[in-house]
């Protein structure tokens, strides 16, 4: 038997809802949230770090998973002066997100800022692999290096960003 051209499945209330991918879904979350993490941002660059704290623990509850959300802490953190919370947001951030230079970035500022200088150079060096052209990651790579003495490898650096933004 034929069905009439006006039945289709999607009409039916037995239909299944559609599905989609998980990674499309993830990037519609991603980009639903964005607006919320640039206030988060703008909240902690005007001095509003109580404000950018509520919004941070609210995002949280959202997803806890959310690389992003770790790098906002780390700002709030290094903002309030709390490093040891900023080099644990930071470290989270990595583990979460370890192919996106910012997070590295992050982590190794947050151990320059503790004396950690060993591990700053070697955190920068990945933030600068995942994302060479980044002239602030270059920016601290020479802090960083300079710090340690090894001036070569800050000249390396600046070298780059000059050759890159002369």
């Amino acid at each position: 038997r034929v069905l009439p051209n006006h039945f289709s499945m999607s009409n039916s209330p037995y239909s299944l809802p559609t599905i989609k991918p998980t990674a499309q879904a993830a990037q519609e979350r991603q980009a639903a949230r964005a607006p919320m993490f640039k206030a988060v941002e703008a909240d902690i660059r005007a001095g509003r770090l109580r404000e950018a704290a509520v919004a941070l623990n609210a995002l949280q509850q959202q997803d806890a998973d959310d690389a992003r959300l770790y790098v906002a802490g780390w700002m709030l953190a290094k903002e309030a002066g709390n490093m040891a919370s900023a080099l644990k947001s930071a470290e989270r951030a990595v583990e979460l997100a370890p192919m996106q230079a910012l997070p590295h970035y992050c982590l190794a500022e947050a151990q320059r800022a503790l004396g950690q200088l060993k591990e700053a150079s070697e955190s920068i060096e990945k933030a600068v692999t995942l994302s060479p052209e980044d002239l602030k990651v270059r920016e601290s790579a020479v802090n960083i290096a300079t710090a340690l003495g090894e001036h070569a490898t800050a000249e390396r650096h600046l070298r780059h960003a000059y050759s890159r933004n002369p």
